[in-house]
């Protein structure tokens, strides 16, 4: 039962003798990050060098020497490098015992990390980017690790169709192209403000040409509402793997959806300024 619940909490436990320089983790941290080795054990220094960020390994390395010598707890974040992926782990321990062993706690905060920032990006001056829609897209698709996502705009004329505004795919942006809602999740986010899907996405929606030539397995969505009440388009995210969805990152969804109504609102008003200056 403590083997699962730190898998659900993506905690592991780690301790270092430094008279003998063994380095232990737990399981779990393998469980968590999928690591292949074939033991739970290590040099402090082949740990370090081998998994932790470069720009990371002298912090974490003060740390745990401060902790020996001045009995100082360690509270820092760190990353981990791991398959070619890039994780965030927030460390805490302490000097367990006279001879200097030091044990604490590794807890993956890769999602709080990423929120955070994408959250900043959120908050950002428009005018400080120079495309406020694909900044926004970027940093809300590398904090959840989604390969798509995409702003449409419902069709005034047409309600039974959408055009995407912006498009990224693995953070590139894509040509913008037209589909119908029906037979698409972006009809759920229209009806109910919200959808979402952990995975089986080309199981739910087997005929929409978009998730099966994309290999879609889960999505994310939130409407975009105007001043009035109205959905007057879609924020989704889409992965080709399964993907949680926490209290934080719908939370985020909404400020981004809110943020993102407005940014289109300004543009409309600007245009009808300038079409009120020039035009008539």
């Amino acid at each position: 039962q403590l083997y699962n619940a730190q898998i659900m909490a993506r905690i592991a436990h780690w301790s270092w003798s430094p008279r003998d320089d063994v380095f232990s983790v737990s399981e779990s941290l393998y469980k968590i990050f999928s690591l292949t080795e074939s033991t739970t054990l290590f040099g402090f220094h082949d740990f370090n060098h081998q998994y932790v960020h470069p720009e990371d390994q002298a912090l974490f390395e003060l740390a745990l020497h401060q902790c020996f010598i001045t009995g100082k707890n360690i509270a820092i974040d760190i990353r981990l490098n791991v398959n070619e992926q890039h994780f965030w782990l927030h460390v805490q321990g302490d000097r367990a015992s006279d001879d200097g062993l030091i044990q604490g706690t590794l807890q993956d905060i890769t999602e709080r990390k990423g929120l955070d920032i994408a959250l900043a990006a959120a908050a950002a001056d428009a005018a400080s980017t120079s495309n406020f829609f694909v900044s926004i897209l970027s940093a809300l698709t590398t904090a959840i690790r989604a390969q798509h996502a995409f702003i449409s705009l419902v069709d005034p004329d047409h309600p039974e169709n959408a055009t995407t505004h912006t498009y990224l795919k693995n953070n590139e942006r894509q040509s913008n192209f037209c589909y119908p809602l029906i037979n698409a999740p972006c009809s759920e986010v229209i009806s109910h403000h919200f959808c979402y899907a952990p995975s089986n996405a080309q199981g739910e929606f087997p005929d929409n040409p978009f998730i099966s030539h994309e290999n879609i397995e889960s999505y994310l969505g939130v409407s975009i509402r105007d001043n009035a009440g109205r959905a007057i388009g879609i924020l989704m995210v889409m992965s080709e793997q399964s993907m949680m969805c926490s209290a934080q990152l719908r939370s985020l969804l909404l400020i981004f959806s809110d943020r993102i109504s407005g940014e289109l609102q300004r543009a409309r008003d600007q245009e009808q300024i300038h079409n009120l200056a020039f035009f008539d």
